[in-house]
């Protein structure tokens, strides 16, 4: 495990607290106690209110968008039952499977409540100990996003020639995307490695992340609408249906995909097509389709993708007295800020597209051509 990662992540936890989401779990258990008592006629509402403001927050915890990474570390240390749709889910739990049973509520309720405040002290020391012996957490501020590739330790993915195979197309596929985004083409640095399992990540600029988000995301909807084809392709194979029938189903799978690939590469190189060296587009988007074909098959493969975007600082806010060269100036800030949050956003959600298709199956691409191969040789 990666403690500066473990460290980003409860830096999190500690973050969502300020929602004082502790001091509203004890208002509904109380208003359980007090309805279990019975001298209370309005306790009812004030039930349904605390539940409807608990809702809200669980919704919109900033916990329920965690990369890949982060959600295996969540799920790791236990915490995925204290935040946000995890909350929600052990507390709804609580009160429908104990209909009628106030008693039993209020009981399961204060449980609860202490293994989560528990939970909490634990974690808020574990936070204190690292900084004593100078561990920070660890992100990036700006432009610099991280493009992270985790490879799971089974079958032989874990081969010497194998993470080298790994390392050699992740650089082949981000040289070229930095050439098509008109960033740096030098060879890609690992930026950090992950100890106790394979995990390399690469800084690159928010052009390539993008990028790589869009692959993803396109990816993920190939994977879903594969998956549902081929249910209808072994159903009618069950039922003896015409091999030329099933045959042809499989034909148009491998179809959809090389198009689908095709669009996403055109889509991806379009709005930097000027930019590009005479000469070098169709080479560049000859790589970049190998290099997605590459990606689609290493997720098929079990090999997890994460974007990790940057922090971003929230500029000064205007104020009135601000002279208006000065509000000019935070306003046009305030505005930049909300547009690099806006994708900031939209890339990690792109990215974590690959949670929706995980553990559907491996071998669903298994026609994907060409890959597999070691890029940039012919």
């Amino acid at each position: 495990m990666d403690t500066e990662k473990l460290l980003n992540l409860l830096t999190k936890l500690q973050y969502e607290e300020k929602t004082k989401i502790t001091t509203h779990l004890n208002n509904l258990r109380d208003f359980f106690t007090q309805a279990q008592q019975g001298n209370n006629p309005n306790i009812g509402k004030n039930i349904d209110n605390k539940w409807e403001e608990i809702s809200g927050i669980c919704n919109n915890s900033l916990l329920n968008d965690l990369t890949v990474g982060e959600s295996k570390y969540f799920e790791k240390i236990g915490g995925a039952k204290y935040f946000g749709h995890g909350l929600f889910y052990e507390l709804n739990k609580v009160i429908n499977s104990n209909q009628y049973n106030t008693p039993a509520i209020v009981a399961e309720l204060s449980n609860f409540i202490k293994s989560r405040n528990d939970f909490n002290v634990t974690i808020n020391q574990i936070v204190v100990d690292l900084k004593k012996l100078n561990i920070e957490p660890h992100f990036y501020v700006d432009e610099v996003y991280e493009i992270g590739v985790l490879i799971p330790c089974k079958h032989d993915y874990t081969n010497i020639q194998n993470i080298e195979k790994q390392l050699h197309n992740w650089n082949f596929i981000l040289k070229t995307l930095n050439e098509i985004t008109n960033n740096e083409t030098t060879d890609i640095k690992v930026s950090r490695a992950s100890t106790g399992s394979i995990e390399l990540y690469f800084n690159q600029a928010v052009e390539v992340a993008e990028s790589i988000g869009t692959i993803i995301s396109k990816i993920g909807v190939i994977y879903l609408t594969i998956n549902e084809i081929r249910k209808h392709r072994l159903a009618l194979k069950k039922l003896k249906a015409p091999s030329s029938e099933t045959d042809a189903i499989e034909k148009h799978e491998k179809e959809l995909i090389d198009k689908e690939i095709d669009t996403t590469v055109e889509n991806i190189i379009k709005p930097y097509v000027k930019e590009i060296e005479k000469g070098r587009k169709q080479e560049l988007t000859t790589g970049l389709k190998k290099g997605m074909r590459f990606i689609a098959r290493s997720i098929d493969n079990g090999i997890e993708i994460e974007i990790i975007p940057p922090e971003l600082s929230a500029p000064e806010k205007v104020e009135e007295e601000d002279v208006d060269v000065i509000k000019r100036e935070k306003e046009e800030n305030l505005k930049k800020f909300e547009e690099k949050r806006e994708k900031a956003n939209l890339i990690k959600k792109s990215g974590n597209t690959i949670k929706e298709i995980t553990g559907i199956g491996e071998g669903l691409l298994k026609m994907l051509t060409n890959g597999d191969d070691t890029l940039g040789e012919e």
